[in-house]
């Protein structure tokens, strides 16, 4: 059970601008997506990012524990580390690190080690990153990643596997890969799997979620290169979509499984709505 992001303006940026380090600030523009421009937000790192003891997300985790019944698990979502990798389009901005990656990158590492093992002592046993960049670099690579891309997304796969393998044994880890959601519309993310599933299957983490709701997510051909690494990951399958109010055909959702199944074994597929149902609190009508 999960309270989703009802705590947060931002899915995002509430989270990092609860770190030490960074600073929250309203740029000129909002985010492109597919149809319409959203409210506007952005993150500025202005010191040296570290773990912060009273970030506010422990608190809203604390009251979600405390509410749940009795042999429910309570989830908590955080942005992946790569969200805040300096990305002018995304409004992420260096002022601190003078170009140093690495040094921001194994910052941003033990923050988030550090982190992780506050959520696991408040209680939290299921933690999800949600990663929109996989989502987005799909967009601008066609079969294989493009070579500028290629160092963050090997950047992100350190900075997760690291995280994973310093986590306590019994903290389910999984990730969202999410390609936007604003008012029903997408950020981007039209390109299918292909490009980073080499980059995923590489992925110490328990489980995948992956947007699979429309044409624009590709074959299921990728997953078979999770299936093949060894590790006995779970995959969800966003086949449902929360963005049209039109129900899902139930000999389309069977079909949808099977095809998946071809390339995952079964026991180790899920299904689900492809995001979250929320776009935004100023997009609530």
């Amino acid at each position: 059970m999960t309270d989703g992001e009802f705590h947060r303006s931002w899915w995002h940026l509430d989270f990092l601008a609860g770190l030490n380090g960074t600073q929250y600030f309203i740029p000129q523009k909002g985010y492109k997506f597919q149809g319409e421009e959203t409210r506007s937000g952005g993150i500025k790192i202005i010191d040296k990012v570290t773990y912060n003891p009273d970030h506010p997300f422990f608190r809203d985790f604390k009251y979600l524990n405390s509410i749940v019944p009795d042999g429910i698990t309570a989830k908590q979502t955080i942005p992946s580390p790569s969200v805040l990798f300096s990305n002018e389009q995304a409004e992420v901005f260096d002022e601190y690190y003078n170009g140093d990656f690495n040094e921001f990158l194994n910052d941003t590492i033990e923050a988030y080690k550090r982190t992780v093992q506050h959520f696991y002592d408040l209680g939290c046993r299921y933690l999800q990153l949600d990663d929109t960049s996989w989502g987005m670099w799909t967009s601008f690579s066609k079969g294989t990643l493009s070579p500028e891309l290629r160092p963050f997304a090997e950047a992100t796969v350190k900075a997760i596997n690291s995280i994973a393998d310093s986590k306590p044994d019994d903290l389910t880890l999984t990730m969202h890969v999410c390609k936007g959601n604003y008012d029903s519309h997408y950020a981007g993310g039209v390109g299918a799997y292909d490009s980073v599933s080499p980059y995923l299957a590489q992925l110490h983490i328990d489980g995948y979620l992956l947007e699979y709701n429309d044409n624009r997510a590709g074959g299921f051909e990728p997953l078979k290169l999770i299936s093949e690494n060894g590790r006995q990951q779970r995959v969800v399958i966003g086949i449902v979509t929360s963005k049209r109010p039109d129900l899902e055909n139930i000999d389309f959702l069977r079909g949808r499984i099977e095809d998946a199944s071809q390339y995952i074994a079964l026991e180790n597929l899920c299904i689900s709505p492809q995001c979250g149902f929320a776009s935004g609190s100023l997009s609530i009508k």
